[in-house]
């Protein structure tokens, strides 16, 4: 059992930091809301539809889907908050100096 706890902390880990590098590159004035959406975005356009097919295929019903998927995209909206706001704020240009 602690083999499991272990590979689920690294495999969360290294999906957190997947994350965080496609946050490090945005100048969003709203980072922690940015984080969130790209979770969304990312947890229903990439995980849930791969999962999707699968499941149809598999002829497993649809609220097992949903359930599987569901707790996947609110875990990267979560994780998409938590490190949208943990960047530093990006400054703001006030003009030419």
């Amino acid at each position: 059992m602690a083999t499991q706890f272990i590979v689920s902390f690294l495999l969360g880990w290294a999906l957190a930091y997947v994350v965080g590098i496609a946050l490090a590159e945005t100048s969003n004035p709203n980072p922690a809301k940015h984080g969130v959406e790209f979770g969304i975005f990312m947890g229903l356009g990439v995980f849930a539809t791969m999962l999707g097919l699968n499941y149809l295929y598999e002829g497993r019903p649809l609220a097992l889907w949903a359930i599987n998927a569901g707790y996947v995209v609110v875990g990267m909206a979560i994780m998409g908050a938590i490190v949208g706001a943990w960047r530093k704020p990006v400054p703001a240009v006030t003009g030419p100096t």
